[in-house]
């Protein structure tokens, strides 16, 4: 089978095959190079001794067909939900088990597109991922014990819902569902971006040209919502949507993709964006809290005017400031 049939595929999380792997409900398949790939299990199959030999090998891509991916995300969404909160199940499995299935979901939203299967997914992880961390003594911890094991998009986004919802709780607008709305944001607005592309963004980030960015980088807040509004159940607001819109926007209008200025930042976005430089700022600084009075200086003269002031007011509030 040629390399250019794998747009017939999607990527299976290896922790994945290492949790069912005794057992798979569909045919799985490796790349062995740019012009080979082949079917190393039939439906039922087990796999896991297989894969982990390629695995010790350097492999660390395993394929199953479109029309079998979201069989793949039902059985992980719900053997992870079912024992969740199961006290003899170590955090640190339900963590790599929420961060498969945010690849899972980026996956499936790529190669295949809206579907119920990947809405209660990305739900699921959202949810769940704020439950775990919201009962951590602090969210250092967190960045500490994970940022190695899991991807960075998942601890990064996971750490600004946990933020966003702090500085929510400051404001007397605030509610549940607004909350809700927010972390789904947190953890959808880049689902279309592939690892590789935060890293170029953030250097483009630090270069202050986001106008040089590649087309799909530069619009892909546009993309994304846009996505989303597509969906005939429109199973996201339209706050949402606007969230995902604006994430990259910028105080002064320096930002992308619509370079909006200050007072056409919503309210709810402003707190997004602060909340998203803070833990970019923690996680540059490996959270070391004697950086904090350096980091606050930064967003204080950063976010001065309207919500953006604002949201920065709420950060200092809940830190102490």
């Amino acid at each position: 089978m040629k390399a250019d049939t794998l747009d017939k595929f999607c990527t299976v999380p290896l922790q994945f095959i290492r949790k069912h792997g005794n057992s798979i409900p569909f045919d799985i398949y490796l790349k062995l190079s740019d012009s080979k790939v082949v079917k190393i299990s039939n439906k039922d199959g087990d796999v896991h001794d297989i894969v982990q030999k390629y695995v010790d090998k350097g492999v660390d891509l395993i394929y199953a067909e479109k029309q079998d991916y979201l069989t793949c995300i039902k059985n992980f969404r719900e053997g992870f939900t079912s024992k969740f909160f199961d006290p003899s199940i170590p955090e640190e499995e339900n963590i790599l088990d929420l961060n498969a299935g945010l690849e899972m979901v980026r996956e499936s939203m790529k190669k295949i597109g809206m579907n119920d299967e990947t809405i209660r997914m990305a739900k699921e992880v959202t949810q769940r991922s704020l439950t775990i961390v919201s009962a951590r003594p602090n969210i250092f911890k967190f960045f500490a014990d994970f940022k190695e094991k899991c991807s960075e998009e998942y601890v990064k986004n996971t750490l600004v819902s946990y933020t966003t919802l702090s500085l929510l709780d400051t404001f007397d607008w605030s509610s549940e569902s607004i909350k809700e709305k927010m972390s789904l944001a947190c953890m959808l607005r880049d689902v279309m971006l592939q690892p590789k592309d935060f890293a170029l963004i953030q250097e483009f980030e630090k270069k202050g040209k986001f106008t040089d960015l590649p087309e799909p980088l530069f619009n892909h807040p546009l993309n994304t919502a846009a996505l989303f509004e597509a969906d005939k159940n429109r199973w996201l607001s339209q706050d949402v949507c606007t969230l995902i819109r604006q994430h990259h926007e910028r105080q002064d209008g320096s930002g992308f993709p619509l370079g909006l200025s200050h007072s056409k930042i919503t309210p709810l976005s402003c707190v997004l964006i602060v909340a998203d430089h803070f833990i970019s700022l923690m996680i540059d600084y490996k959270f070391d809290l004697k950086k904090k009075a350096e980091i606050m200086a930064t967003l204080e003269s950063t976010y001065t005017k309207g919500g953006m002031r604002k949201a920065y007011d709420a950060l200092a509030l809940i830190l102490g400031d």
